[in-house]
């Protein structure tokens, strides 16, 4: 199968599992390095899966995330996810981030 992508913004996009792995945690230190933030909780919610053919799926959803601060940001998730060795995997996900709390962990990571 095929690396996944990740599609942060129209123009910024991380390919391939390396890529992927390398821009989170990267994001993640950033964050961290901040000392705004004890704990991240993400959420998702409210699946929509649309069986497009045995072997592709297109899935929508929302997400959240709780720091010890309280909500911190919010957005959805629009993912292409493919059938591979009888496991249903990412293989392209679009982030789309809504809102975020002035100050708080999304901002100091940059996300």
């Amino acid at each position: 199968m095929p690396d996944g992508v990740l599609r942060f913004t129209r123009d910024d996009q991380a390919d391939g599992r390396d890529e992927i792995e390398r821009q989170l945690t990267e994001l993640t230190l950033r964050a961290k390095d901040s000392g705004r933030s004890k704990y991240v909780h993400h959420h998702v919610a409210a699946l929509d899966i649309e069986l497009t053919s045995q072997t592709e799926a297109r899935v929508r959803s929302y997400f959240h995330v709780i720091t010890e601060r309280g909500l911190d940001h919010w957005g959805r998730y629009d993912d292409l996810v493919v059938s591979h060795d009888g496991r249903w995997l990412i293989k392209d996900r679009r982030v789309s981030t809504d809102g975020r709390v002035d100050g708080g962990w999304a901002d100091a990571a940059g996300g």
